[in-house]
């Protein structure tokens, strides 16, 4: 079968639609499909043309104020010109999504990854001008694929969707074979790693660290990752001792940065399905995150991870600092949102459910969905 999935950006990205298409296709190659997977870059450059772990990736220029939208009317043609079996679009709050139906001559498969709102006027303006063809989108794809059942719940209400249209699979992830083991170091080394973009709230964590360090001198708060508001970040992180900003980190870099955390931290305002929060949890550490998305349904506060207040830096320096009070309990957290990723998120697990939907001939037969 001949797949291409669409989206903004490809690895070396971070980020979690990347990482997430990423790791899909690298899976359905492994299992004997041919995978091209068209996407765009526009402050980095990127190779146009190549192949990662049998991936082929096409990547065309695009025009992205703030590393948002990626307009590229050449990814479009491209498309157009393409033949396949399947094709995959992934983020509703870009234009290669347009771009995929507008192209569309065979099965299309979209997922939105939207959280459906913003706390920025302009965007929340932009989105009301976009939803006619936003609307284009959603009817023209054959099979609309969920990765919160809020979000699900939210596009049925949003787009008149019909129920049959729209399943919930869980956002997939490669689950670690071993429980992180962290160095043997002095320092306590408190993480994030994403996006450096508004809505994931950096500044918070970074205010919510100075009483962390006050108290805890061999504590540093370690950011990884690259965004829109990596400039101003590094800016405001200069007045707290013991931040430090990390970049973009090769996959190697970055699976290795990711076992050495104690302790992960999401200050985000809204999410869809975090999937850093997931990844590490999928190796044991033990997090504290803003209760967004789809995580209050699936984690209990106190026993899979740590719930603080969204905006509230106090509250999140205090389950911080719980986590490296109560050692014992914070592994005990670590474990326990584990298992709940290795049963629920494991790519292994949730692949067929990829594979029917993509084989799918008629949509009103094959309506299936996600049992947790």
């Amino acid at each position: 079968m001949k797949i291409i999935q669409v989206c903004p950006t490809y690895f070396p990205a971070i980020g979690g639609i990347a990482t997430h298409v990423k790791e899909l296709s690298e899976i359905l190659v492994n299992k004997g499909h041919e995978v091209e997977v068209v996407c765009t870059y526009s402050s980095h450059k990127l190779p146009e043309k190549e192949i990662i772990n049998g991936v082929k990736i096409t990547r065309f220029w695009a025009f992205a104020p703030r590393e948002a939208y990626y307009f590229s009317p050449a990814m479009y043609f491209y498309l157009r010109g393409q033949e396949y079996d399947v094709i995959h679009a992934h983020n509703y709050h870009s234009f290669q999504a347009l771009f995929a139906a507008l192209a569309k001559k065979n099965r299309f498969i979209f997922t939105p990854h939207t959280f459906g709102f913003s706390k920025s006027l302009i965007k929340n303006i932009l989105h009301k001008l976009y939803k006619p063809l936003g609307s284009y989108i959603f009817n023209s794809a054959d099979k609309i694929i969920s990765t919160a059942q809020f979000e699900r719940n939210w596009l049925l209400k949003t787009f008149k969707i019909p129920e049959s249209k729209l399943v919930y699979i869980p956002l997939p992830i490669n689950s670690v074979a071993t429980l992180h083991k962290k160095q043997d170091r002095s320092t306590i080394k408190i993480a994030y790693f994403g996006r450096l973009s508004s809505e994931k709230n950096i500044k918070v964590l970074i205010s919510a660290f100075k009483p962390v360090k006050e108290k805890y001198k061999n504590s540093g708060l370690f950011i990884a990752g690259e965004g829109p508001l990596r400039k101003n970040l590094e800016d405001y992180g200069k007045n707290v001792d013991g931040v430090s900003f990390l970049g973009r980190l090769s996959q190697s870099d970055l699976n290795n940065f990711i076992d050495d955390i104690d302790i992960f931290v999401l200050p985000s305002r809204f999410e869809v399905s975090p999937r850093a929060v997931i990844e590490a949890m999928s190796r044991g550490i033990p997090v504290v995150t803003t209760p967004v998305g789809e995580l209050p349904q699936i984690f209990q506060d106190g026993k899979d991870c740590l719930f603080t207040k969204i905006d509230d830096p106090c509250d999140m320096a205090e389950k911080i600092i719980w986590l490296i009070e109560n050692k014992k309990q914070a592994i005990k957290i670590g474990q326990a949102g584990r298992i709940i990723v290795e049963n629920r998120y494991d790519i292994n697990n949730v692949i067929s459910e990829y594979l029917q939907i993509y084989n799918a001939k008629n949509d009103c037969n094959n309506s299936g969905a996600f049992h947790s």
